[in-house]
């Protein structure tokens, strides 16, 4: 892609303001339009060199107007579940460029599904371009490539800091993927169970952990890539006393019949942090590959500029742009992140955006 890409930015919440001020720092980029259905949010967001303009994006005509002023799409417009689909074949529709930060399994597959579509259209749609998922497929293919006959691959994320700084948004999606059912890779094929089994992790250079499992993309998007796998899960690791809590919500949207929203709010407001409680610290995000002769984990031990769930899931996006403009998808279509990107170019990228030297990721053997 030339440079003086013309780059449309959809929400202006915490990411997108986030991701506004790292694309503003990217060269490449002739211009940056960040829009929301608050104006006022979206003028917050386009400091510096960005264009501001109000936009609701159920209103397809005014969509469309806007895609045709852009090369590429950012999409920072949640719940995904709701949005992503829309969006992206309007995208598509277009002929523009796109990523999102989807964290959701179902609207992930049903963006999959438009493949064919994009490639029909030339254009390259890269579904999930967050920390997780994004960053940690990219982990994830790091430690399967290490461990020879790799058929365990479990992605995973860290809540020892309660989530204070996540939005309505972000909370609404951890209560939504704790209940009902989720999909993962269980001997070998894509199943249905409950979230939340408890399971003892040993990411290799950090003592056994407790984990719970919870729903997201990587357990549906990884298997479509790395074969021979037996089981691909998500887990998190978190406090006990958060973990209760968690637990508390996702029962009251099973018994009570509470909307996911709602269960969060309520719970989360009755949350006490546990006090004097011992856990090993586990990083941000994490992958572990296993198989029949070892096991290996890799993850970032320096976030530098990533500071905040906001920084850490928009850095990752405006590295998948950075990759975008410079001609380094592997294809074109609609892709998961291992699909779109090498890790070593993903995570050259993401090193320069979060001013952090050196290597930047670290991967550890048992």
């Amino acid at each position: 892609m030339t440079s003086g890409a013309r780059v449309l930015l959809l929400g202006a919440g915490t990411v997108g303001q986030a991701a506004a001020r790292f694309a503003e720092e990217l060269a490449g980029i002739g211009q940056l339009i960040v829009a929301d259905r608050n104006l006022d949010q979206a003028r917050r967001a386009a400091s510096g060199r960005a264009e501001a303009i109000a936009l609701d994006v159920t209103d397809r005509t005014a969509l469309d107007a806007a895609m045709r002023r852009a090369d590429i799409v950012l999409n920072c417009v949640g719940p995904f579940f709701r949005f992503g689909p829309p969006v992206l074949a309007a995208a598509l529709e277009a002929g523009c460029a796109y990523l999102d930060i989807c964290d959701d399994p179902e609207p992930t597959l049903a963006m999959l599904d438009l493949d064919v579509r994009a490639r029909a259209a030339g254009v390259t749609a890269v579904v999930g371009q967050g920390a997780s998922p994004g960053s940690s497929n990219l982990l994830a293919m790091m430690v399967a490539a290490a461990v020879p006959g790799c058929n365990c691959l479990i992605t995973g994320w860290s809540l020892d800091d309660d989530p204070g700084d996540a939005d309505g948004a972000a909370n609404e999606h951890w209560i939504e993927q704790a209940t009902g059912e989720i999909l993962v890779w269980r001997e070998g094929q894509q199943v249905s169970e409950k979230p939340l089994a408890e399971l003892e992790v040993a990411l290799a250079g950090f003592p056994p952990r407790p984990a719970l499992t919870i729903g997201h993309p990587e357990a549906v998007t990884l298997p479509r890539v790395i074969g021979g796998l037996d089981t691909c899960i998500n887990v998190m690791t978190l406090p006990s006393a958060l973990a209760a809590t968690l637990k508390r919500a996702a029962r009251a949207v099973a018994v009570e019949g509470l909307a996911p929203m709602e269960a969060s709010r309520r719970e989360l407001a009755r949350h006490q942090p546990g006090s004097g409680e011992q856990v090993p610290e586990y990083p941000g995000v994490w992958a572990l590959a296993q198989g029949p002769d070892g096991a290996a984990g890799a993850y970032i031990p320096d976030y530098g500029r990533m500071t905040d769930m906001a920084t850490t899931t928009a850095a990752p996006l405006v590295a998948g742009l950075a990759l975008l403009m410079a001609d380094k998808a592997v294809r074109t279509g609609v892709l998961a992140p291992e699909e779109a990107f090498k890790p070593d170019d993903y995570f050259a990228a993401l090193s320069r955006i979060a001013g952090v030297e050196g290597d930047f990721v670290r991967l550890v053997r048992a």
